[in-house]
């Protein structure tokens, strides 16, 4: 933090893109920890989410979840590998915080999983994208909406109770829906997590565990964990182009996927030659710019229902 005047206006140096300009410091102070206040840093932006003040956060996040304009989703496509179609979208949540502007999730949700607050939170994001996937359906469009969820959820009884809530409240069928959990939430020996997941699956609706191989090498437990799509992480995707022992990892990770009867998702495509090696390896579904940035929902409806593409590649350009 910069010296400033000794009656607490000081400035907080923001970024120099920052719309807001500068803020004063009485201001950033209440979304820093104690710790943190003491620590010089460029913006807020790059403060860790163990930084930051949960209670500020919080307190934050419980106006956001009333107001109209703070939260809301925005789809990145998921094309199938064999007809170039959109077949799923994953929902992604955006906060335009009222004082520290757009807020990367990966600053915020780390915070909020150790709060109550994660379930109304997790409730507003699956209500939003079921109202979503509730009028592709009702226009013909069999596109499947997927969801992170914080396996915090999965402690709680009444989770499962509640998505059939929300199933019934959008006349919506189970199949259109898609939860995602990281890869690492799901390893260990937690039988309510598995009752749970098991639940979520009986209802119809699919389980996909996110970032597979992001750093976990036991996979082991892959025949116990109650899923039905892998999302291979773009750290083992992006190279297999280049690398061939990434190659060789990833092509392996669909044939063992499609043995155990999973559907494969490679995320992080970027390129032409890449997702031209994984449609010759078989693998299911493929997600990444190329792809398809993430889009509001009127884009991505105007894109499903335009006439399909030639080549299993979107042709939208890389900025």
């Amino acid at each position: 933090m910069q010296e400033g005047d000794a009656d607490g206006t000081d400035l907080f140096p923001a970024a120099p893109d920052d719309r807001n300009g500068l803020v004063a410091v009485r201001t950033v102070q209440r979304y820093l920890s104690p710790r943190s206040q003491q620590v010089v840093v460029p913006t807020l932006s790059d403060v860790p989410p163990q930084e930051l003040s949960p209670t500020a956060l919080c307190d934050d996040l419980r106006r956001a979840l009333k107001a109209a304009d703070q939260l809301s989703l925005v789809y990145q496509p998921r094309i199938d590998l064999r007809t170039g179609r959109c077949i799923a979208a994953e929902a992604l949540l955006r906060w335009r915080h009222p004082v520290l502007g757009p807020m990367n999730p990966g600053q915020f949700i780390p915070v909020v999983e150790r709060d109550p607050l994660i379930g109304q939170l997790t409730d507003w994001v699956l209500d939003s994208a079921m109202t979503f996937a509730a009028r592709l359906a009702a226009d013909g469009h069999p596109v499947r909406i997927s969801a992170n969820v914080s396996p915090t959820n999965l402690t709680v009884g009444y989770f499962v109770g509640r998505l059939v809530e929300l199933l019934r409240a959008h006349s919506l069928g189970a199949e259109s829906l898609e939860l995602e959990f990281t890869e690492g939430a799901l390893i260990g020996d937690d039988r309510r997590t598995r009752q749970q997941l098991n639940q979520i699956r009986r209802i119809g609706i699919s389980v996909a565990i996110d970032d597979f191989g992001a750093g976990f090498s036991n996979l082991g437990y892959l025949k116990d964990i109650p899923a039905d799509v892998i999302k291979i992480d773009r750290s083992l995707v992006s190279g297999i182009d280049a690398d061939h022992a990434s190659g060789v990892i990833v092509r392996w990770l669909i044939g063992l996927a499609h043995e155990l009867g999973l559907r494969v998702v490679a995320e992080g495509i970027e390129t032409e030659a890449v997702l031209g090696q994984l449609t010759e390896w078989h693998c299911d579904e493929a997600q990444g710019y190329l792809v398809g940035r993430p889009m509001p929902a009127a884009d991505l409806l105007a894109r499903i229902e335009a006439p399909p593409a030639p080549s299993a590649a979107a042709d939208e350009p890389l900025d």
